[in-house]
């Protein structure tokens, strides 16, 4: 059985003229899934893949270690990492450290950067690991 959000997850990546920057926000369950469902059309549509997901050196947010992205769908973020997308990981103790004030965002307010005031956090600094990324 497929879920709904896969199946539009797969639509979106199809409908796709040119492979995109795929960012996950929460656990990798969907993307996991669309690998398993057609992991060449996956590969061949994410160019990079920016995940929030994991922790290296904060305290986790679900358990003392755990950060909830990871904790909640374990399986999954080893599907991604296996299937050798370009991915870079932003971990919880990176968003924690990597947080802009009110102020700091009015001057993307005013250029009309609509998507850098709704983040809450970012990080360019990256290491690179096989073909996945973890930035700290």
């Amino acid at each position: 059985m497929t879920l709904d959000f896969v199946r539009s997850l797969e639509r979106l990546l199809a409908e796709q003229p040119q492979p995109v920057t795929l960012v996950t926000l929460g656990p990798l369950t969907g993307l996991a899934l669309a690998l398993r469902s057609d992991a060449a059309m996956v590969r061949a549509k994410v160019a990079r893949h920016i995940a929030m997901v994991g922790n290296i050196a904060a305290q986790g947010n679900t358990t003392r270690y755990a950060e909830f992205n990871a904790w909640c769908d374990p399986e999954a973020v080893d599907v991604v990492l296996r299937a050798e997308l370009p991915t870079e990981i932003v971990g919880l103790d990176v968003t924690r450290q990597a947080v802009f004030t009110a102020q700091e965002l009015k001057p993307a307010r005013r250029r009309r950067a609509g998507f850098m005031t709704r983040c809450a956090s970012t990080s360019s600094s990256t290491s690179s690991t096989s073909s996945w990324t973890a930035v700290s």
